[in-house]
């Protein structure tokens, strides 16, 4: 059952997913979410990543209200932008399949364009989830859900870097 802690923080995460979409086409990017404290960084990367993205559904709105009942994902040759902006709203929408699954989201943290670092915690053990921004042949489906399962059927252990401790590699998979 979803606390008001929880509501409070899917409904966070989905607004920082609007703000990473109206940002990341002004060169303005995300680069770490404290989940606890809902704090946000965003960092100028100076100019703004050239490409557009492209959305299966066609041209999506700008307007956050207008889009929210959008399935807006954006394609693969998407800008790293939009692939972390639906990411993080998805996170957002799909909390409840996280806590569910025992899996507690801490943070985010986006390094450059590659990948996103999801700090999270289960089984009373901390965890580093990448999931890639760019490269990818498929979009980001469901990632909470994805997350949440890999964990509890503990198929995280196929995806774990020796050397990076407990760093969960899916830049192959989502």
């Amino acid at each position: 059952m979803a606390t008001g802690a929880d509501s409070g923080l899917a409904r966070f995460l989905v607004r920082v997913g609007d703000v990473a979409f109206r940002a990341g086409p002004r060169g303005i990017e995300l680069c770490r979410i404290d989940c606890e404290e809902r704090h946000v960084t965003f960092r100028d990367a100076g100019d703004p990543d050239p490409r557009l993205p492209v959305f299966p559904v066609g041209p999506v709105p700008d307007d956050d209200e207008e889009r929210k009942d959008w399935v807006w994902m954006p394609a693969a040759p998407s800008p790293a932008w939009a692939h972390l902006a639906w990411l993080v709203g998805e996170l957002g929408d799909q909390f409840g399949a996280l806590r569910d699954h025992g899996v507690r989201l801490v943070d985010v943290d986006i390094p450059g364009r590659a990948w996103a670092d999801l700090g999270v915690t289960h089984g009373g053990e901390r965890w580093r989830v990448r999931v890639a921004l760019e490269g990818g042949a498929e979009p980001i489906e469901f990632p909470a859900c994805f997350i949440g399962e890999l964990f509890t059927e503990r198929r995280h252990t196929r995806y774990l870097v020796p050397v990076a401790g407990n760093l969960v590699d899916l830049t192959d998979v989502l």
